[in-house]
């Protein structure tokens, strides 16, 4: 609880950065807020409530910018239509129920943020080596030099595994590879359905550069 706590930056009301309406939605965070067209945002959302959120099919939320962060913490639940898109840097929910229809798509890939203040989150050498996560990156070169890829980003939240993915190596002084996953926390106190997809995937390599690692998705429900 305490870990949760300590990343859940939604937990009043005063935290609300928009209301039902400037989301292009109707009703409120305290009743039922339909949310029926898209919306890109351009920073932070806080969406925190007694009610209810639901986001229509085809509509999509996005916020492009690495470590942007999308939060909704309700009493009710959280329901979101066929073909919907939820793009951030990190992704929470916190509903009594959570379900994510046919087609869905939570997704934090290669939009990672900042890394935590004990690592650099870079690479070192150039050698295009790939990210790292838990440890360091894989080095592409055969030998036993010390030129790994991504800097450890996860060493000291493994238990909690909160923590975004690091970029890739380069071949290439002043560039890297892809950009680590971001995250994703899903928190029911009662059923979580998900039939779409979730994801915090490193971001792709290329020819001077290897790819980011993933990021993290946490999934606590009563039933899944």
């Amino acid at each position: 609880a305490a870990g949760l706590r300590s990343e859940l930056p939604c937990q009043t009301y005063s935290a609300n950065s928009r209301s039902c309406e400037e989301l292009n939605g109707s009703g409120s965070f305290n009743t039922t807020c339909v949310i029926s067209s898209s919306s890109s945002l351009d920073g932070d959302l806080c969406v925190y409530g007694d009610g209810s959120v639901e986001i229509r099919p085809h509509v999509k939320i996005i916020c492009p910018f690495r470590g942007c962060y999308i939060t909704v913490n309700v009493s009710g639940s959280v329901r979101i239509g066929e073909h919907v898109e939820v793009i951030a840097g990190s992704v929470s929910l916190y509903a009594a129920n959570v379900s994510l229809d046919h087609h869905s798509t939570i997704n934090t890939t290669a939009l990672a943020g900042e890394p935590p203040p004990q690592t650099s989150g870079t690479p070192h050498s150039l050698e295009g080596a790939g990210g790292g996560h838990g440890g360091r990156g894989a080095s592409c070169k055969v030998s036993n030099d010390t030129n790994w890829g991504g800097d450890v980003y996860a060493w000291s939240t493994l238990d909690w595994p909160w923590s975004y993915g690091s970029m890739g190596g380069s071949m290439s002084a002043g560039q890297f590879g892809g950009y680590g996953g971001g995250r994703v926390m899903l928190r029911t106190s009662g059923f979580l359905n998900v039939d779409g997809q979730v994801l915090a995937e490193g971001g792709v390599g290329s020819l001077k550069g290897g790819g980011g690692s993933g990021g993290s998705i946490i999934i606590h429900a009563f039933k899944l």
